[in-house]
């Protein structure tokens, strides 16, 4: 299974176990001597791309200790209670979180976990793990350190943990789930698009609630409207109305198309959208997905702000306030339009701009780059 660091300057994520027991009254921390570092670490390794934290951590100590999660008791905070989320599996919380430098390029973010054992674990390591497992006092661990034996971070996690264990409070690691979150795998279809003339066109696009917009029916029509306007070559943006839905919502889905072959891509979903212009408008040349196809669409020279001030939620409900320029400007406008009513013939001043698609490309576009 691969790693999440590929590339140099990436980030691998870990996991890792620190396991106390006491011993003749003693408290006693776990360590091993990892094959390859020649140092004493603790438990622990890569989250793999196919598994939750979680499941890692259960898998690397069962292979590097020996221990199975049922003989051990997880140390959770007592001032800090995990809820329950709808639809997600909790984790429990970890005792450390930190990004550390493990070689020259090559970096891990790691999450530690506390546990307590009662006993020795009840199996040896995994064959192709160490299997030289120790069990140091606070003492022995500093007097490692003092020769460079283990790791420093080890051995400043243990002394926290020994501490302060009277922040915490021991729980069944069984609590916690070992399944992963269901996984919705989105199906999307190409939605027939609406043409002018039809009078969802011409309506105020009814704006949603934020609990409208993340329900399953509104991420299914996002999903559906960006593939929609994926499939169409000369596609830079599709509202809710034109196919024939009318609530505020569009994609903007920016590429490059053969009349802009040098667009930069651009994506977002704008629900319940409005701006206002800054400095005057200009005529700009565009089309639209409803007004006709292939070589029946309908061009023309709109007026249109360069630079606006714009405010939208996006698919998360999440609100949105930015100033926007160039050509991101252009298609917000004409696709808030979409969802008041308004169609780009509405802003089009000089009638004599109008042109069908071949004419366009081969007046327009042909002899320049468009804007």
């Amino acid at each position: 299974m691969g790693h999440i660091h590929t590339e140099p300057n990436q980030h691998d994520f870990t996991t890792s176990a620190y396991i106390i027991r006491k011993v003749d009254d003693e408290w006693k921390c776990l360590v091993h001597h990892h094959k390859k570092l020649g140092k004493l670490l603790q438990i622990g390794g890569h989250i793999e791309l196919t598994e939750t934290p979680w499941q890692a951590l259960a898998h690397e100590i069962r292979e590097e200790s020996g221990y199975d999660l049922s003989e051990l008791r997880l140390l959770q905070p007592k001032s800090i209670s995990t809820s329950i989320i709808s639809d997600a599996i909790v984790h429990p919380l970890p005792l450390l979180l930190n990004t550390h430098t493990f070689s020259s390029d090559h970096f891990h973010t790691d999450l530690g976990y506390g546990f307590i054992a009662k006993h020795t674990p009840s199996r040896p390591p995994h064959m192709d793990e160490s299997q030289d497992i120790r069990w140091y006092s606070l003492s022995e661990i500093e007097v490692a350190l003092a020769a460079d034996k283990i790791i420093p971070d080890i051995a400043i996690t243990y002394r926290q943990l020994l501490g302060s264990l009277e922040s915490y409070k021991t729980v069944d690691p069984a609590s916690f789930s070992l399944e992963c979150a269901k996984v919705f795998k989105a199906t999307h279809r190409e939605l027939s698009l609406t043409q002018f003339g039809n009078p969802i066109l011409r309506q105020v696009a009814r704006p949603l609630s934020a609990q409208e917009i993340t329900s399953d029916e509104i991420q299914q029509l996002i999903t559906d409207i960006r593939y929609t306007n994926q499939t169409k070559s000369y596609g830079v943006g599709l509202a809710a109305p034109q196919v024939g839905v009318g609530i505020a919502l569009s994609v903007i889905g920016i590429k490059p198309t053969p009349n802009r072959p040098n667009l930069t891509p651009f994506e977002q979903v704008i629900i319940n959208p409005s701006y206002g212009g800054i400095g005057k408008r200009i005529g700009m040349w565009e089309g639209c997905q409803s007004s006709g196809t292939g070589h029946n669409t309908l061009y023309g020279k709109a007026l249109r702000y360069r630079k606006i001030k714009a405010f939208w939620l996006d698919e998360r409900g999440e609100t949105h306030e930015q100033t926007l320029d160039g050509f991101v400007a252009h298609v917000f406008q004409h696709e808030t339009d979409h969802l008041n009513g308004i169609l780009f013939v509405d802003r089009v001043r000089d009638t004599k701009t109008y042109m069908l698609a071949d004419e366009f490309r081969e007046r327009i576009v042909k002899p320049s780059q468009i804007d």
